[in-house]
Order: structure tokens, then C-alpha cells, then sequence
């Protein structure tokens, strides 16, 4: 009987011993393949970064940023400015802000062949021409910012396909023309900045508006932040009232006249609204003192209404 015991002693230890390696090698095995699952880069996401690179005589002196650790040595999710999906190894986000490209984007660029990207940051990075169509093959952005360089021309009209879009900053370039019908399908944007430009037209910007298609007024109350500052713009619409969920409104430095449209009323979530530097007249109306930040200076306003209540935080003539 006590051999048995032994025996069985013996049988429930070598069971526990064969456990304890299995645990021990899956652990090894798990610790040597996780780095590979969270950093590495499909060859295809590499080749086509690479591509990219030699589309710009980037300046890799010690003075300015440069593009010198993309290379085929490194995993390409360790590049700088890149950040690739854990589990696809697809580049989701581009972020070259303030790196010197000093070229402009060329149509068959291979930046369109990272059709996965959510993320384009390419802020001031001497960037000029025209933005080509083939922006709209990135169809899963939800984030652009070109903010800071020097294109010019039209938005294209492609931009309709990025319907992903909750940011677009677009400021500080040179763009003309009118803005785009295609704007008004972006309907998921919560911020807009297209200030610093040469947008024209003797009318505020109907399309982001959709007048066209009124049931599709509502479609863009998911915008918080508008910037229009530094154009052309004209007339302000009452439409704009459908903006319910505005908090912050750049209109300074525009062609604005007439009076302050009673439309600005029925946006109750501004915090911030800037008219400073038009051609506005006529009485400031008392039910913009709810405003946090008012700034209307620089216009030809006679006078506040007799009901309205002054704020010291009111920037004035």
C-alpha cells in the first residue's frame, strides 16, 4: 500500500513538473512574439513611407527636424512621427508637424497608398501648391490639419469623401475661391479652421450650411469650434442658427456689414465670439451678454441697447 502512495505521489509531481514547463515556455514564447505584435509595420505601410520620404529634399542638418531614423533597418512603427495599429501593423496616424518638406503633393503621391490613416498632421512643414483629389482616398481621417503653409487654390472637391472628419484645420495658407460644396457632407466635424486664407464671396459660407438640401441643415450641430477669421466673407445668414452647439466663433477681419443678425441669439452655447475688425453697424444687442468673450472692435456700432449690461471682458472700440 505504501508503494502505491509513493507511486502516486510520484505520477501527481511529474504531472505538476510537466504544467509548471508548459506554463513556463508558453510564457517565453508569449514575452518574444508580443513585441512583434505591437510594434511591427506591414512591409507594404514601410515601402510606401519610404516612398514618401524621397518625395521631399527634407534638410537633415543638425538645425532642423529630419526624417533620418525612417530606414529599413528600424521597424518603421519606431519612426518618427509615425504610430502603426497594434494588431494590423497599418499606419494609422502621420504627424510631421514642423518638419521642412518644402514641396508640394503631388497627385500619385505614395502618402495616398496609407489608406488606413485617421491621423494627418502635416503642420508648417513648407508645404505649397494645390492639394490634390487624391486626398479623398483616405477615407477613414478623422483628423487633417495642414494649418501653416503655403498652399493655394480650391479645396478639392474630393474632400466630400472624407466623411470620417471631426477636425479640419486648413488656416494660414493661401487659399481662394469659394469653399467647396462638398463641406456640408462632413457632417461628423466638431472643429473647423479655415482663417488666414482668400476665401471670397459676398455671402457667409451657405454651404457648410447645406442650404441646398434643408433637411440636411442639422447635420453639422456636432461643430464646437468655427474659425472664419482673416477672408472674404460678406452677409452672416440666419441659417447660423443651426449651429446650436457653437461654443467658439472666429468671424474677425472679414467683409461683414449691416447689423448683428439676431440669428446669434439661438446660439446659447457661445463662449466666445469674435467680430472684431468688420464693417458691423448699428446697436451691440443686450442678449449678447450672455457671451463670455465678446470682441467687436474695429467696427462702426453706434451704441450698446439701453438694456444691455457692459462686461469688462467686452473687447470695444
Amino acid at each position: 500500500e505504501g508503494n502505491d502512495d509513493f507511486k502516486q505521489i510520484l505520477f501527481l509531481s511529474g504531472i505538476v513538473t510537466l504544467l509548471y514547463f508548459s506554463l513556463l515556455v508558453s510564457l517565453v514564447v508569449h514575452n518574444l512574439a508580443s513585441p512583434m505584435l505591437r510594434h511591427s509595420c506591414r512591409h507594404d505601410q514601410r515601402d510606401a513611407l519610404l516612398e514618401f520620404k524621397h518625395e521631399f529634399p527634407v534638410n537633415e542638418s543638425h538645425s532642423n527636424p529630419s526624417l533620418s531614423s525612417w530606414n529599413k533597418i528600424s521597424d518603421c512603427s519606431s519612426w518618427r512621427g509615425v504610430t502603426c495599429d497594434a494588431k494590423s501593423g497599418k499606419v494609422i496616424s502621420l504627424n510631421l508637424s514642423y518638419i521642412p518638406l518644402n514641396n508640394s503633393l503631388k497627385p500619385n503621391s505614395a502618402l495616398f497608398k496609407l489608406h488606413h490613416l485617421r491621423n494627418l498632421t502635416l503642420e508648417n512643414c513648407d508645404l505649397y501648391g494645390e492639394i490634390p483629389s487624391s486626398l479623398g482616398n483616405l477615407s477613414h481621417l478623422t483628423d487633417l490639419e495642414l494649418w501653416g503653409n503655403h498652399l493655394v487654390g480650391e479645396v478639392p472637391a474630393s474632400i466630400r469623401f472624407l466623411t470620417q472628419l471631426k477636425n479640419l484645420l486648413l488656416g494660414d495658407n493661401q487659399f481662394s475661391g469659394n469653399i467647396p460644396f462638398a463641406f456640408a457632407n462632413l457632417t461628423k466635424l466638431s472643429s473647423l479652421g479655415i482663417s488666414e486664407n482668400q476665401f471670397t464671396g459676398e455671402n457667409f459660407p451657405l454651404i457648410l450650411l447645406n442650404l441646398t438640401i434643408p433637411r440636411s441643415i442639422s447635420k453639422l450641430v456636432n461643430l464646437e469650434f468655427l474659425d472664419l477669421s482673416n477672408n472674404n466673407f460678406g452677409l452672416i445668414p440666419s441659417y447660423i442658427s443651426k449651429l446650436v452647439n457653437l461654443n467658439t466663433f472666429y468671424l474677425s477681419n472679414n467683409k461683414l456689414t449691416g447689423p448683428i443678425p439676431k440669428c446669434f441669439s439661438k446660439l446659447v452655447k457661445l463662449d466666445l465670439l469674435d467680430l472684431s475688425n468688420n464693417k458691423l453697424e448699428g446697436e451691440i444687442p443686450g442678449w449678447l451678454g450672455g457671451v463670455m468673450q465678446l470682441k467687436v472692435s474695429h467696427n462702426s456700432f453706434s451704441k450698446f441697447e439701453e438694456s444691455s449690461e457692459v462686461s469688462n471682458i467686452w473687447e470695444l472700440d
